[in-house]
């Protein structure tokens, strides 16, 4: 043998070296995984622009194929208890209900191809939580991802402006043009992205990373504003202001008030609206816009149909942007066109359409009640409080914005990937507390994050 050729296999074989080499993929990984979501794999698409997305993008199948595969292979090399917060009753019992769901779906190959692609979405954001080696590679991992992407949606606007931003020749909503939306296919997206960027913004100063907290946070607030998303940019400093309060109160009652309460409320204000008179004349006289932009349509439309189906619903994925809404009796007294409508304006009443009355209560509880619980629960330390503080303030963000948008169970769709990262990393900061350093034997610690 060459003494080149017994150099490298000396490196090779050198336990060092294959530490290294396994704690480059799983950051890879871990940033890959980021990245495909956030940036997507079609990054400046124009929707509609072929008349309507594709059926099956190949592409997006095989890349987050993939990544689950690596993200599974990057797991193993890690501390095979890393992902035990993730066991959890309330878990399985809403998985069996989404299962339930796609097999009594009226359109069972629409959902199951939903069901099973949502499904490695959340597979990848839990293997976020075990891939790093440790805290301080987590937090630069996320934070510079969350850059990068952010980078991405301003080069959108400055370098494609056709693309970056919303045109007159938008074929469905022509009124947005001049919105920003960068790298994504809305400007409501875009808005949601931003929101929870720039609460990773101030995550980071208040972990004394301060150039870059003011390049999140400053750049994430400025493309919010041009997108012009009024929901988004009332929203954000209100989840900031309420999970400032949250942190600083110790009762599990108050917190519960802090936190839960506001979205009750709201939604109260859009869905209570069309149920209850009192609450629509509360609106009219309080609301500069008591219908929401006309959403009041969509959501009486909405309770009309979950009337006809209110404990199993339509399935998974299977009522907006299929024959039961393209081939319906048409609507003209309707401020919204029904047949073009992608979803409902209201995550809540979406999932109570898809999953029935069952379903939605699972999903109040995994995803509005647990998540406070979790808080409350978070385990001692500077680095815990901090990391659990941006992640309810993302939650309480998504939450609250959820009361007029839809981002529950979609896919790969990056405000709901970011929902699933605080919800997760806050049952994750109740179990564990951060390590700053890697454990002794190398492997990556179950608490690393």
């Amino acid at each position: 043998m060459s003494l080149i050729g017994s150099q490298l296999e000396a490196f090779a074989a050198s336990p060092a070296n294959e530490m290294r080499a396994q704690s480059f993929f799983r950051q890879a990984v871990f940033v890959m995984i980021l990245l495909a979501v956030w940036i997507s794999t079609r990054p400046f698409y124009v929707a509609g622009e072929s008349g309507e997305p594709p059926a099956g993008d190949i592409v997006n199948q095989l890349t987050f194929s993939s990544l689950a595969v690596a993200a599974f292979l990057g797991l193993c090399l890690t501390d095979r208890r890393a992902l035990m917060p993730m066991a959890q009753p309330s878990y399985l019992l809403l998985f069996v209900w989404l299962v339930v769901s796609v097999f009594q779906s009226t359109y069972f190959g629409i959902s199951f191809r939903a069901f099973a692609f949502t499904m490695i979405v959340i597979f990848l954001a839990a293997s976020l939580f075990a891939l790093p080696e440790r805290f301080r590679q987590f937090q630069n991992l996320f934070l510079y991802a969350t850059l990068g992407t952010m980078l991405m949606a301003y080069f959108g606007v400055i370098a494609l402006p056709h693309l970056g931003k919303h045109t007159d020749f938008d074929p469905f909503e022509p009124e947005h043009a001049g919105s920003w939306k960068g790298h994504y296919d809305h400007k409501n997206i875009a808005g949601g992205a931003m929101a929870t960027f720039a609460i990773a913004g101030l995550y980071a100063l208040r972990v004394e990373r301060r150039k870059l907290g003011w390049v999140l946070l400053a750049g994430g607030v400025v493309f919010l504003y041009f997108t012009k998303s009024k929901t988004a940019l009332a929203l954000l400093p209100a989840a900031m202001l309420l999970g400032y309060m949250a942190e600083r109160v110790r009762s599990l009652p108050l917190r519960l008030v802090i936190c839960v309460g506001p979205v009750l409320a709201l939604l109260a204000l859009t869905l209570g609206g069309v149920l209850v008179p009192e609450i629509a004349d509360f609106n009219k006289a309080a609301l500069k816009d008591p219908t929401f932009t006309g959403r009041f349509d969509i959501w009486r439309y909405g309770f009309e149909m979950l009337a006809a189906k209110p404990w199993t619903g339509y399935g998974y994925e299977a009522f907006w942007q299929t024959d039961t809404t393209l081939k319906g009796e048409s609507r003209l007294e309707l401020a919204w066109a029904v047949e073009k409508i992608i979803h409902g304006h209201n995550g809540y009443l979406d999932v109570a359409l898809t999953l029935g009355i069952p379903g939605f209560m699972m999903v109040l509880y995994v995803f509005v009640l647990k998540p406070v619980l979790d808080y409350h629960q978070c385990q001692p330390g500077e680095d815990n409080q901090k990391l659990a503080g941006m992640f309810l303030m993302m939650w309480l963000f998504i939450a609250l914005d959820m009361c007029l948008e839809t981002y529950f169970f979609r896919r790969a769709d990056p405000v709901w990937f970011s929902l699933l990262v605080a919800v997760i990393g806050l049952r994750f900061s109740a179990v564990y507390r951060v390590a700053q350093s890697p454990s002794p034997d190398g492997q990556a610690s179950a608490t690393s994050a």
